[in-house]
């Protein structure tokens, strides 16, 4: 999914979760059977994390952030998932994935978006000045050839001046 935001930013949420080893582990009645298909719960969510990270979608889409979130849907699945495997946030987080579930994707969103609010108004801040700048040296340019034109007059009125004494004598 590509999730416009506003300022024209594009965010790329990644749906896709497999969910079977955890389904197994909730329908399994042995205690061992079940923590062996959460631990290939935790495994599935890492491989897809890897997957998600090797896909690099910022390089794909002009105006996408350096990473992809991955939409769980469900808290349950990623808390289970954290049980077995405490550093799955880090690992995803080097990757580039960001982990969301319904509670956090729209917080996720929103942040994104008031980030790149912030972005774009520091460019234009530096815009500002670097026109201020520009504007600047255009003016002191303009007020040395002024000074340039206001001696070449006082010349002239001189030089006329002397004719005209010069004349009328």
């Amino acid at each position: 999914v590509i999730l416009r935001v506003p300022g024209g930013q594009s965010l790329v949420i990644d749906a896709k979760v497999s969910l079977n080893s955890y389904q197994h582990a909730f329908g399994s009645v042995d205690e061992t059977e079940r923590a062996v298909h959460l631990t290939a719960h935790a495994a599935a969510i890492k491989n897809h994390v890897n997957a998600l990270g090797n896909k690099a979608y910022w390089a794909q889409f002009d105006d996408a952030p350096d990473y992809v979130v991955m939409f769980i849907p469900g808290e349950h699945f990623l808390a289970a998932a954290l049980e077995q495997d405490s550093k799955l946030w880090d690992f995803a987080f080097e990757r580039r994935v960001l982990l969301a579930t319904p509670t956090n994707l729209i917080a996720i969103a929103r942040t994104v978006a008031a980030v790149w609010r912030q972005e774009k108004l520091a460019k234009e801040a530096r815009q500002i000045g670097e026109l201020g700048k520009e504007l600047y040296d255009r003016l002191a340019k303009a007020a040395l050839d002024l000074r340039k034109v206001g001696a070449g007059l006082n010349s002239a009125v001189n030089n006329y001046n002397a004719f005209v004494s010069s004349f009328e004598s």
